[in-house]
């Protein structure tokens, strides 16, 4: 299976899935969660059927799809859905990265002036007509951005080569196929696979926005505490060493079994991750499946596949068998941090 390697701002559409799927997760109301779901399956069904359609390189079974590595869209393998999801990119980042992902862009298209009118007249109307996602300061960025490459560059073609403008100047017929030759011309030397790997590269298998993320961790040793009270109360283990270096993402050999049922412990870790317990930024959905998987037993044994499916399928909400633990661990986690003083061991 081949994919891209690529740049951090590169087109991953799998990622961008990710990243609007967290982005969303912000409204918790049930027509927030409606509008998420009907969101999301959209983008499913358009990310198969990419990939689907290159089946020479990137032939998957169904349940492959679950756990995809990056699958970077270029302007020269498709050119449609490189500015769609260009679209969707910005408004799956934070708006202070805007310019930088127009700039990386921009600096990548030999034709300056294909790319300029694409994010104008197409990239600028499908965010703004976006029924799902509302992000005014991102639209505004991106129309400030826009304003400031026409103030210098203007409207007009943006190709200084003197013999293209000889050219133009004979005959009308030349100018237009000159033109139509230059409508997608990218320099493709930026977007081939690389064997010798700079700084900005990830690894072509796995997504690189994960990559150059902060590593997972707790956001506070109260945190720690409390779970890892909890954990003790949840399962036969009495090695509070050995759940402290699970907790502080250190190696172990040792794995926890937990004395709950997998959904549950999963839905704890969610909302762990909703109320930031647990960070380490976007896209690590697979980094907490793989932790979990790696870590702690259940009734049974599960693959990394079926952790994974069913972490992001997790709310964070309490569950009707669980709800009295899950507010419990919260809730004290919350006070414990709003007074630290208030019972916490010393450090």
């Amino acid at each position: 299976m081949r994919t891209f390697v690529k740049h951090i701002y590169d087109i991953d559409i799998v990622n961008i899935y990710h990243l609007l799927d967290n982005k969303l997760s912000d409204d918790t109301s049930e027509k927030g969660e409606a509008k998420k779901k009907d969101f999301l399956e959209r983008l499913s069904y358009s990310i198969k059927q990419i990939i689907e359609s290159n089946k020479e390189n990137y032939n998957l079974k169904e349940e492959d799809y679950e756990t995809l590595p990056s699958y970077v869209i270029t302007p020269n393998n498709d050119f449609d859905n490189y500015i769609f999801w260009l679209g969707l990119f910005l408004l799956s980042n934070p708006s202070f990265k805007t310019n930088l992902i127009l700039e990386y862009h921009y600096d990548r298209w030999t034709n300056k002036m294909k790319f300029l009118n694409s994010v104008e007249f197409y990239v600028l109307d499908n965010i703004s007509n976006n029924d799902f996602i509302k992000d005014e300061l991102v639209l505004k960025t991106i129309t400030e951005w826009i304003l400031f490459k026409r103030l210098n560059n203007g409207y007009t073609s943006s190709n200084t080569d003197t013999s293209e403008d000889e050219t133009r100047n004979k005959t009308k017929t030349n100018n237009k196929t000159k033109s139509n030759e230059n409508l997608i011309l990218i320099d493709k030397s930026h977007y081939e696979t690389k064997d010798v790997k700079s700084p900005e590269y990830g690894d072509p298998l796995e997504s690189s926005t994960e990559n150059q993320l902060t590593s997972l961790k707790f956001s506070n040793k109260i945190v720690i505490e409390k779970f890892c009270d909890f954990i003790k109360e949840n399962s036969n283990e009495e090695d509070e060493i050995n759940i402290n270096a699970i907790l502080n993402f250190k190696d172990t050999k040792n794995k926890i079994k937990l004395l709950m049922k997998l959904n549950n412990f999963l839905n704890l870790v969610k909302a762990f991750d909703i109320n930031n317990f647990l960070i380490g930024g976007n896209a690590l959905l697979k980094t907490t499946a793989t932790w979990i998987h790696t870590n702690f037993e259940f009734d049974r044994s599960y693959d990394i596949k079926y952790i994974y499916k069913k972490y992001t399928q997790q709310t964070g909400k309490p569950s009707k068998e669980f709800t009295q633990k899950h507010n419990e661990l919260l809730n004290l986690i919350k006070e414990e941090l709003a007074n630290p003083k208030n019972g916490s061991k010393k450090e």
